[in-house]
């Protein structure tokens, strides 16, 4: 046996991965019980591992359960998996595809029944390009996504209702993301430094922009804030050098700093 484990009350955990194969599969089953969690740290660091195929048993992943498998470049995710642990895949420079267990589709796509994904859960997965958002995900925690640099294009689906601090800051090569209509704010920092997001529609019934929200998004151009936003952090916009032109609510309280550093040529209009 190549895993050290315990018996849970929901089944059994993976603690610890003891082999030296780097395709990986991990048993459904072991003692005739399920295998429905991964545990903290059970993988991290298992620098030679290229390739994960978890079965369609397991629930959750721990903290920092892939994190520094510098050379994994493909995991097969259970369809069963609801919830992503803090700093999961944290520094998977490699990993590119993520696949659904029993799927030809062989997609970036996260399953069907994930509710959560934890702080800085993918942080610096630096060659993740795409991701596909279930419609059951509610929570996207703090910097989930931060210095995804080859991240280009993100769908959220509108059951999310809290997207924290940071999420996709210094996602450099991000163009364009689909907001979900159920979140009441853009948090502090969530898109700063993504230097090539040109555009982006904040939907009706976001009631506030976050400190530093956009801060050096150096590629936006123009900004069109619903009559629902009733307050702009400081330094929202600060650095965004090419922003031209902003139309902004008229009752709309403005935070220090908010459009520091835009074009000089900027109109704000209030609408």
């Amino acid at each position: 046996m190549d895993f050290e484990y315990s018996k849970i009350d929901s089944g059994i955990r993976i603690d610890k991965y003891i082999g030296t194969d780097k395709a990986v599969t991990v048993p459904a089953t072991i003692d005739g019980l399920p295998v429905t969690a991964i545990g903290e740290y059970a993988f991290s660091r298992c620098t030679d591992i290229t390739e994960i195929d978890l079965p369609d048993t397991i629930e959750t992943f721990g903290t920092r359960a892939f994190s520094w498998c510098c050379r994994l470049t493909k995991i097969t995710l259970p369809r069963s998996l609801t919830g992503i642990g803090c700093k999961a895949f944290e520094y998977c420079f490699r990993l590119m595809i993520f696949g659904i267990h029993n799927s030809d589709d062989v997609t970036v796509k996260l399953p069907d029944k994930v509710r959560d994904i934890g702080a800085e859960a993918f942080v610096n997965c630096v060659n993740l390009h795409a991701i596909k958002m279930p419609a059951s995900l509610t929570n996207i925690d703090y910097a989930a996504f931060k210095d995804c640099e080859s991240l280009a294009f993100v769908e959220m689906p509108d059951s999310v209702t809290r997207v924290a601090d940071a999420v996709f800051s210094h996602c450099k090569n991000l163009t364009g993301i689909r907001l979900s209509h159920s979140a009441a704010k853009i948090d502090d920092g969530t898109f700063k430094g993504c230097t090539r997001l040109a555009q982006i529609k904040i939907p009706d019934g976001v009631t506030e922009i976050g400190n530093g929200a956009f801060r050096v998004c150096k590629s936006l151009t123009a900004i069109d804030l619903p009559a629902s936003v009733k307050k702009i952090g400081s330094n929202a916009f600060r650095g965004c050098e090419n922003l031209m032109t902003v139309k902004l609510p008229a009752t709309v309280e403005i935070g220090r700093d908010a459009f520091r550093s835009c074009n000089k040529s900027l109109k704000i209009i209030h609408c």
